[in-house]
C-alpha cells in the first residue's frame, strides 16, 4: 500500500489523519506503521542571500576565486552525496543547496564558516552579526 501523507496544521486535521490510520488498522493484516514528524521549511531566500554575499564572497576573495566557483568547491566538500563512475571517470554527485531545509542549510553554510576559519584564518560573521550586509 502506498503511505499517506497528512499536513496538519490544527487539530481538526490531526484528527483526520488519526481516523485514516485507525480505519487502516482495522483492516491490516500485520498492523499499522504510523510516523509522526515536524515540517520543515526549505532555505529562505535570507539564508541564501547571507551566503553568497557574505559567505562565499568573503572566501572567494581569500581563495582567489569566483563566488560561482567557491559554490562548486564548497558543495563538492560537504553536501557530496555519491561518487558515481562513467566510462572509467569519476563524478561527484551534490545535493543542491535549493533542496537543503532550514536546519541542513545552516549546518552548511557552518562548514563553510569552519573552513575559512581553519583553513583560510578568516572570520566569517554570523547571520545575526551583520544584518544589513547580505539583505539586497
Amino acid at each position: 500500500m502506498k503511505p499517506v501523507t497528512y499536513k496538519c496544521f490544527d487539530i481538526t486535521e490531526l484528527k483526520k489523519a488519526f481516523h485514516y490510520a485507525k480505519g487502516l488498522l482495522e483492516i491490516a493484516k500485520f498492523g499499522v506503521l504510523v510516523t509522526v514528524s515536524t515540517e520543515k521549511q526549505q532555505r529562505s531566500v535570507q539564508q541564501n542571500a547571507y551566503l553568497w554575499s557574505l559567505v562565499y564572497a568573503m572566501l572567494a576573495e581569500e581563495m582567489g576565486y569566483t563566488v560561482d566557483e567557491v559554490h562548486q568547491i564548497m558543495s563538492k566538500m560537504f553536501l557530496k552525496i555519491k561518487e558515481v563512475e562513467i566510462n572509467d571517470e569519476i563524478f561527484v554527485v551534490v545535493k543542491s543547496t535549493t533542496k537543503l531545509k532550514t536546519d541542513e542549510f545552516e549546518e552548511y553554510t557552518e562548514n563553510c564558516r569552519r573552513y575559512g576559519a581553519i583553513n583560510l584564518q578568516i572570520y566569517i560573521p554570523l547571520p545575526n552579526e551583520s544584518p544589513d550586509s547580505w539583505d539586497n
